[in-house]
């Protein structure tokens, strides 16, 4: 059985990733291959709880799970 998924708060979010910083972006969990990006904009919830973020080259909010500090 695998452990459940630990997802990143809305206030850990705002402290990892001020808007500006840079980031590396994994497009698919689990995989090697990222993006290089910036923070734009601030994090948000959505509806069911995830929280997501704007990064440059993407359109509308990532997982902010799927980014790693540069």
């Amino acid at each position: 059985m695998t452990p459940p998924i630990r997802r990143m708060t809305l206030a850990q979010a705002f402290r990892r990733f001020p808007i500006g910083t840079k980031v590396q972006f994994y497009p698919l969990s689990g995989e090697q291959h990222f993006e290089e990006s910036e923070v734009q904009s601030e994090p948000w919830a959505l509806g069911h709880g995830q929280v997501v973020i704007k990064i440059t080259g993407r359109s509308g909010g990532v997982a902010v799970d799927q980014l790693r500090a540069a």
